[in-house]
């Protein structure tokens, strides 16, 4: 506040009032010590949660099924979706990699399995709208992170409609993500880049997933396996 009747113009503090000089008057604010604290423990949870995350979205940019919504893109979309998943402690930040949702879909698919061979295929019959199956094996590193190291999309169903595959796992532990392109059987589309086919004529691994566009069919969500070898 603008002081009257104050001979001369100081600055400075007195007692529990700063005086300083603003456009030529003298004015007058509460003193305050205590300046607000950036590092609260939310705050620290919250930029924790924020870099695992970000980091997640990177390592998993070739298979998000997210779709662009208006501004909001498929990296911020995963994001939202999975940092409530989260936990902080000692300032690190962790989460279960097999509850992560790729595809923002609410169907579900079984979950993969691991068979002779080395060959991967869902655990059980997938549903009869279902027309192909995503796989993508991810080789687990130190702090959550993930390494791609095969992936495809299988658009044959095997006689129990479990969508087999032969991707090779060596050691290590990995995490095989999986989600289904559901629609109405051989009608549902896929656009990917400048090419459309017949998700029946697809045989082709999809180096960017994440740019799919699915007509007359949806996504399932996503489904997790863990394998140690």
């Amino acid at each position: 506040m603008k002081l009257n009747g104050i001979v001369g113009k100081g600055t400075g503090k007195l007692g529990a009032s700063v005086f300083a000089i603003s456009g030529g008057e003298q004015i007058v604010r509460q003193y305050n010590p205590v300046v607000s604290n950036p590092n609260t423990d939310a705050q620290v949870a919250q930029r924790a949660k924020l870099k695992l995350m970000s980091q997640l979205a990177a390592d998993l940019a070739q298979s998000l099924g997210f779709q662009k919504k208006g501004l909001v893109s498929a990296r911020n979309q995963f994001i939202s979706a999975n940092i409530g998943f989260c936990t902080v402690e000692n300032g690190e930040a962790s989460v279960p990699l097999l509850n992560l949702d790729l595809t923002g879909g609410s169907a579900r698919i079984p979950v993969p399995a691991e068979g002779s061979s080395n060959e991967i295929h869902l655990s059980a019959a997938a549903p009869a709208n279902v027309a192909s199956v995503y796989y993508a094996i991810y080789q687990e590193g130190m702090g959550s992170q993930l390494t791609l190291v095969s992936q495809e999309l299988v658009t044959e169903a095997g006689d129990n409609r479990d969508f087999p595959t032969q991707m090779t796992i060596g050691d290590g532990s990995y995490i095989i993500y999986a989600y289904a392109v559901m629609g109405n059987g051989s009608a549902s589309l896929v656009d990917y880049a400048d090419y459309s086919a017949s998700i029946a004529d697809i045989e082709a691994i999809l180096s960017y997933l994440r740019k799919v566009r699915v007509n007359g069919g949806t996504l399932s969500a996503t489904t997790g396996f863990r394998v140690t070898a």
